[in-house]
């Protein structure tokens, strides 16, 4: 019992911290800032940037105040596992 209580209380809470996310996404965007998306195929210090136009570009990140520096357009394979992947996404739902 003790064990479904611990499971149940850990399902709340990634609910909550999903929830959350997809709410910073939402607001970021509409706000016309960027939103920074995690991907594992990309190397370590670069990441993948949503930009309020849609558009998903590979940036490196070159130090906390510096701008991110543009590598290139992200793949449609590389949206599409974000998306499938990452709980600020309606398709990672699905």
């Amino acid at each position: 019992m003790k064990e479904q209580e611990e499971a149940d209380r850990i399902a709340t809470i990634q609910e909550k911290a999903n929830k959350t996310i997809r709410e910073l996404r939402k607001n970021k965007l509409s706000n016309g800032h960027t939103f920074m998306c995690t991907e594992e195929h990309i190397p370590k210090e670069q990441t993948i940037l949503e930009y309020p136009n849609g558009a998903f570009k590979v940036v490196k990140i070159t130090g906390v105040l510096a701008p991110a520096k543009f590598v290139r357009m992200a793949t449609p394979e590389e949206i599409a596992h974000i998306k499938k992947t990452n709980p600020a996404y309606p398709e990672f739902y699905l």
